[in-house]
């Protein structure tokens, strides 16, 4: 007899909207479509490198994604995509892109901008 596996369960413990900063140097970055980027409470630097390949980005998708954008006010958002190289070209910073996304920034939409979110996973026994 198999036992199935249950997915975690994943809450939001903090999330913000950031807006980007232009600097001349970082030019290409600064006009890519919106990013969410997140890390687990209590997970160190090393953890955080070591789990990258094999984050839990479809439960966070299905358990947290969509409530943490409305509740931080991201609309128009066309398409989400998860990606391995969401903010650099090496596996370093998965993520997800949030195509066309504008949120309410200073009183003003804005288009230019990144979502950080700490995650707790919790695996039911």
């Amino acid at each position: 007899m198999t036992t199935a596996i249950k997915a975690p369960k994943i809450t939001v413990v903090k999330s913000e909207v950031r807006k980007r900063t232009y600097h001349k140097l970082n030019i290409k970055d600064y006009h890519k479509c919106a990013r969410f980027y997140w890390w687990f409470e209590g997970e160190t630097v090393l953890d955080h490198l070591v789990n990258r390949k094999f984050e839990p980005y479809k439960e966070i998708r299905k358990q947290v994604l969509g409530s943490i954008l409305k509740d931080l006010g991201v609309t128009n958002i066309s398409k989400i995509r998860w990606s391995q190289y969401a903010g650099c070209s090496c596996p370093c910073s998965p993520g997800f892109i949030l195509d066309n996304a504008l949120a309410m920034i200073d009183g003003q939409p804005e288009s230019k901008f990144d979502v950080f979110c700490t995650l707790k996973m919790e695996m039911d026994e």
